[in-house]
């Protein structure tokens, strides 16, 4: 009878996944939570008109959504090769990633609600209006959680499309954007890259907007597993 242990790579994804980047969210979130409220707070105390309305918080948002983006491009490049290239099968890992991206998407949500909810806290503490507000806060979420979602999964399309195609894959990547802005637009969010978007969602139902962007979600992991399925595995560099 064999006694050899089986594989401690099997089954252990979404774990290990999870385990690490929730921490690694968890830091940045701590470091830009308080960041933001020490210059809210400052400029509740300094400045005669106290602070703008609209907040420091969500103009950092930009920046969360690029953090998923990299976050989805580690996932294909890095990861992706490290778990298939010590017995697990693409399909199995295929299945935990999905359920990795939609799960620290909602963490990355989450946090960042928090944090705009501590930023409205000090606001109504030093009795100035905020345009979100407590009651704002679960759609803020859940718009978040999906952008975040959409943003994710554009970068595992795109480390995708590098992967399996080597150079000629970076003339793929721009096409990751048609994956990614149009969920800015369904939200009216702002963009790193493109600045102020219209602000679509005042006029769109926000169920038409959660159904749009996740269709873009699936239509994005399903050309990413096109893309990865039946690549060859290049182990990573150590």
């Amino acid at each position: 009878m064999s006694t050899a242990p089986a594989p401690p790579w099997r089954g252990t994804a979404l774990r290990l996944l999870l385990r690490y980047w929730t921490r690694v969210s968890c830091v940045a979130w701590c470091v830009l939570s308080v960041v933001v409220l020490a210059m809210t707070i400052s400029s509740a105390l300094l400045t005669e008109q106290g602070p703008d309305a609209d907040g420091v918080m969500p103009s950092y948002d930009a920046w969360v959504r690029t953090y998923c983006l990299v976050i989805g491009a580690h996932l294909t490049w890095h990861s992706l090769p490290l778990y298939v290239s010590n017995s697990m099968t693409r399909r199995a890992f295929s299945r935990q990633a999905l359920v990795f991206a939609v799960a620290i998407a909602g963490v990355t949500a989450a946090l960042f609600t928090a944090g705009l909810g501590l930023e409205v806290m000090v606001y109504t503490v030093a009795d100035q209006p905020h345009d979100w507000g407590f009651g704002s806060l679960p759609s803020y979420l859940l718009e978040s959680w999906l952008a975040h979602l959409v943003w994710l999964v554009g970068g595992a399309f795109a480390a995708a499309c590098v992967y399996r195609f080597s150079a000629r894959g970076l003339l793929v990547v721009p096409f990751a954007t048609l994956l990614i802005f149009p969920g800015d637009v369904l939200l009216g969010r702002g963009s790193v890259a493109l600045g102020a978007l219209p602000a679509f969602a005042d006029r769109l139902p926000l169920a038409w907007a959660v159904l749009g962007l996740l269709c873009i979600a699936a239509v994005g992991a399903l050309l990413t597993w096109y893309l990865v399925r039946d690549v060859p595995i290049r182990p990573p560099i150590r």
